[in-house]
């Protein structure tokens, strides 16, 4: 009866499976994202990069009896070498279709994290689900693959020293804010631990387990601190590309509004202030003529605030993916300005590897904020937060834990773990991953955009 169970759900989810990726072929959210809003400047041919050197002749018939198979002409035009003065060409550009992005790294990748991103939005907004979103363990797993990429080459020194510095600061950065936390932060990430520990030991004492350990957070301050490292490392070169894209568009675009939406998609993130225990108690004190007014309490306030901060830098992001593809007519332009000599091949693989790379920059663009979005959901839903109500999670409350059949079977039922993991743990946890995801997005492009400024001037 078990194996027939198993062969029947088996075989609906390989037809569902089959299903889903023949409708995804078809309607997808990264298909009408990326593809016919966008250009692309298309390599030139080789033809037209011979005529700029000078060297319009075939080949003699000696060069040609160098290789076999036919293949002689193409090899040494890949080898003519053109001076960058000469490089006097106009690229030609084309859209960007959904055909032309089937081919790229990581596009599939995009495809699927923004389809199991719009599902999770979906069920969280019409049905209120308070399951864990699967999308979140597959926007980290396409994440630590991209940046496995810097780790993997051996001329990626750089990358991987960056990835370790900044995970490094990220570390002794969190440390400090755990430590002076009910002085500096207004998350709770104290009251839920010390909520966590009474609720664990009234579970284990109502059967009969008695913990001799001491509830010490030092434990936890470490394990929220190497993982929020690891957290910024992944996050360190989406933050960076987003600031060079800005820098980019802004200086592409010529409208005032589309400047101003540009700097305030870079200073939405400042939100995260709202965390800070003197600016909090500040606003508190002051809710009857801010906060009330407008029925909303605070906590929800920052929710709200933080998902206004990621639709502005949502709203940027075309201009700013098309300031990255507009960077092989910018590298083209930069050539000119050089002194030496490139082959043929050279100026087509650097001008077609911008384009190849189109996927995983759209990745690094929207996997900050859709794990920044995630984690908005996760705190009101497991926080139990109410935008129209007046009431505050409860810091001090231990639920009350009845006794259970938890140990009398063999296994252990996950659904009791919920009188534990309650709402005052979750309102410190989540509360606590927003504000530093949101810290990290304020700090690393700003610090970015004024390195490539100082840079560029």
């Amino acid at each position: 009866m078990v194996q027939g169970i198993v062969t029947f759900q088996m075989v609906l989810t390989l037809i569902a499976a089959t299903v889903l990726q023949k409708i995804v072929a078809r309607w997808s959210f990264g298909k009408y994202i990326l593809s016919g809003k966008y250009y692309r400047f298309l390599p030139p041919s080789e033809e037209e990069l011979r005529r700029l050197s000078g060297k319009t002749s075939s080949p003699s018939k000696s060069q040609r009896r160098k290789t076999s198979h036919g293949d002689s002409r193409q090899h040494c035009d890949s080898n003519i070498r053109i001076s960058k003065h000469d490089l006097d060409l106009r690229l030609r550009f084309s859209r960007v279709q959904h055909l032309d992005l089937l081919n790229l790294p990581f596009y599939y990748e995009f495809d699927w994290l923004l389809n199991y991103f719009a599902s999770a939005a979906y069920m969280n907004c019409f049905f209120l689900s308070r399951q864990p979103a699967i999308a979140l363990l597959f926007l980290r797993s396409n994440m630590t693959r991209i940046t496995a990429v810097y780790f993997k080459q051996n001329n990626s020194s750089g990358e991987r020293s960056v990835c370790i510095c900044i995970g490094a600061l990220s570390f002794l950065i969190t440390m400090i804010l755990l430590v002076f936390n009910p002085i500096l932060l207004d998350v709770g990430i104290d009251e839920s631990f010390r909520n966590f520990s009474l609720a664990s030991e009234k579970l284990f004492s109502d059967q009969g387990i008695t913990l001799q350990t001491s509830r010490s957070p030092a434990l936890l301050y470490c394990t929220l601190s190497a993982f929020f490292a690891y957290l910024s490392a992944l996050l360190s070169f989406p933050s960076f590309r987003f600031a060079r894209m800005y820098v980019d568009a802004s200086r592409m675009v010529h409208s005032v509004r589309q400047k101003a939406l540009l700097g305030l998609a870079v200073i939405s993130p400042i939100c995260c202030l709202l965390w800070l225990k003197p600016l909090a108690d500040a606003l508190r004190k002051a809710s009857p003529v801010t906060i009330s007014f407008f029925e909303i309490n605070f906590d929800c306030l920052r929710i709200i605030l933080t998902i206004i901060a990621i639709l502005t830098r949502v709203a940027v992001a075309k201009p700013c993916l098309q300031a990255y593809l507009n960077l092989a007519d910018r590298r083209k332009d930069l050539w000119r300005q050089e002194v030496g000599k490139l082959t043929v091949g050279e100026i087509r693989h650097t001008i077609s590897s911008i384009y190849s790379y189109f996927a995983v920059v759209a990745i690094q663009f929207y996997a900050p904020l859709l794990f920044q979005f995630s984690v908005c959901c996760l705190l009101k839903e497991l926080g139990n937060y109410s935008c129209f109500t007046t009431s505050y999670c409860n810091i001090s409350a231990v639920p009350y834990i009845k006794k259970s059949t938890l140990f009398e079977n063999k296994f252990w039922h996950l659904s009791h773990m919920s009188n534990i993991f309650n709402e005052t743990v979750n309102c410190g946890l989540w509360n606590f991953v927003l504000f530093i995801t949101c810290l990290n997005q304020l700090a690393l492009p700003l610090i970015a955009i004024l390195g490539a400024n100082f840079a560029y001037e």
